[in-house]
């Protein structure tokens, strides 16, 4: 049987408008199989052209308009679908924070896209708290991804602010305590040695 015949031009201007309108309510793939393959190669090979070796910017769009196009919409980007079995639902955000924090470019390509960067897995955890959780592989350009796409540093998991958790981890990385510091930045009130134990 032939190979799917993909239609990989790039999202016209009425496309972009109309699977805009479908990113609510989300709604998961029935088989998130396909879309998970995706999202491990970044969206950089797709269907017969999957044997490029470079990383080129203008094919992974290509790539993600044939996927967008294929299913109809982007009601896809953040619904919780089931990667990895039934452990933990995530959303293509989440999954990709979770196993690939270093890939602040694709990162960056799903907020662009409209991921938000508040929905958290099933598991409860948001966004910020999977990239503080990361440990040494993740980078400070992804934190500031998260927070210019409005990530909530005061949602709380675990029975800590996202403020709070960057102080319980400030000392495992280098990452860790630039984002600690920007943080003291922010709040310098409730961050100074006075109060601290109150934010």
């Amino acid at each position: 049987m032939p190979p799917v015949q993909l239609d990989k031009r790039d999202l016209t201007k009425a496309e972009l408008k109309k699977f805009g309108n479908s990113l609510w309510p989300a709604k998961p793939e029935e088989d998130p199989t396909e879309l998970k393959e995706l999202l491990d190669c970044c969206f950089y090979h797709y269907g017969e052209d999957d044997d490029h070796d470079e990383a080129d910017a203008d094919e992974q769009w290509k790539n993600f308009s044939a996927y967008t196009r294929k299913v109809g919409g982007f009601a896809w980007l953040n619904a919780l679908h089931a990667f990895d079995g039934d452990k933990v639902l995530d959303t293509p955000l989440t999954y990709v924070l979770s196993h690939d924090p270093d890939e602040c470019g694709f990162v960056s390509f799903l907020l662009q896209m409209g991921a938000d960067a508040n929905v958290r897995n099933s598991s409860g955890q948001p966004p910020l708290f999977l990239f503080l959780n990361a440990g040494i592989a993740k980078r400070y350009r992804t934190f500031s991804l998260l927070m210019e796409s409005g990530a909530n540093d005061k949602a709380v998991y675990g029975g800590m602010t996202m403020v709070q958790f960057a102080k319980e981890v400030k000392e495992n990385d280098r990452v860790g305590k630039m984002v600690w510091e920007d943080f003291q930045q922010k709040y310098p009130e409730q961050l100074g040695t006075k109060r601290q134990r109150d934010f």
